[in-house]
């Protein structure tokens, strides 16, 4: 595989610069064709995984939000010839590079069974991240279950200067939140057992009647997304929504990820995945 003196470097691609805001580049270019990562170790984060890579051929600070497609370097065909295609997974920390897995499927059970020193092939940063944001306004970060990956990126880009409403499926699941490491965080859990009992947009709720400037900044399950849009329009709050979407290339080519907006259809693996909640439908 080549790589450019650009990735080499860490050189990030042009920044998107808005009124109000402070800057930092929202795309990170990724270096041409797969490459090879050593894994620098593998452990519980609750009920996931957190998978820590030496990526040192790739961009030293992907964008919050940006993702990878993964896939491990030995045994990923198995004997059903399962997984075929590599997983998209946003980064959860950019130093070192690091990935929350849930081992839900046969791809994302390989991948949560890495040990230190074995390899992953990644694809990436690809796609759009999160922009930084305004001047004078809160962060507030809203994640549901395994969508607190791209939040913790965010709050470690942040310097933990964000809050932050956690939803989980329970306690165990919980843990992971230690990851998101924000001033202030609140978390709620389906069956009760650590918070809030119920759902993250509960409390979301709570801090928007509160008051506050505040740039909402979520990832998650569709319906919590929406839901979360919802909210903002009603506060009149800005928000950033990270959808999560099924790809098989991650690059723009099989149309799997497409989404629609106000303005037409969009392609989630290139103008998103990170959606200002105004342009939904």
């Amino acid at each position: 595989m080549g790589r450019t003196a650009a990735a080499k470097s860490g050189q990030e691609g042009p920044p998107t610069v808005r009124p109000g805001k402070s800057e930092w580049p929202r795309r990170v270019t990724a270096p041409p064709g797969r490459r090879r990562a050593r894994v620098l170790c593998n452990r519980a984060a609750g009920r996931y995984r957190l998978i820590e890579v030496d990526d040192d051929a790739g961009p030293r600070r992907p964008t919050p939000g940006q993702f990878y497609m993964l896939a491990s370097a030995e045994g990923w065909l198995g004997d059903d010839g399962r997984p075929w295609l590599a997983r998209p997974f946003s980064h959860v920390r950019s130093e070192p590079l690091a990935f929350l897995i849930d081992p839900v499927g046969p791809g994302s059970r390989r991948l949560a069974a890495l040990q230190a020193g074995q390899g992953v092939h990644l694809v990436g940063p690809l796609g759009q991240g999160f922009r930084p944001p305004a001047t004078g306004a809160t962060a507030l970060l809203v994640g549901g279950g395994i969508g607190i990956a791209p939040l913790g990126a965010l709050a470690q880009r942040l310097g933990g200067a964000c809050e932050a409403l956690l939803g989980f499926k329970d306690a165990l699941a919980a843990e992971a939140a230690a990851l998101v490491a924000a001033r202030r965080v609140a978390l709620a859990t389906d069956d009760g057992s650590l918070g809030h009992h119920g759902l993250v947009t509960d409390l979301l709720a709570r801090r928007l009647e509160a008051g506050g400037a505040f740039e909402l900044f979520a990832c998650g399950p569709e319906p919590m997304l929406r839901a979360v849009a919802e909210a903002a329009r009603a506060a009149n709050v800005p928000a950033q929504l990270a959808f999560e979407a099924p790809m098989a290339c991650g690059f723009g080519a099989c149309f799997g990820c497409a989404f629609e907006t106000q303005a037409g259809w969009m392609r989630l693996c290139l103008e998103g995945p990170v959606v200002d909640a105004r342009d939904l439908p």
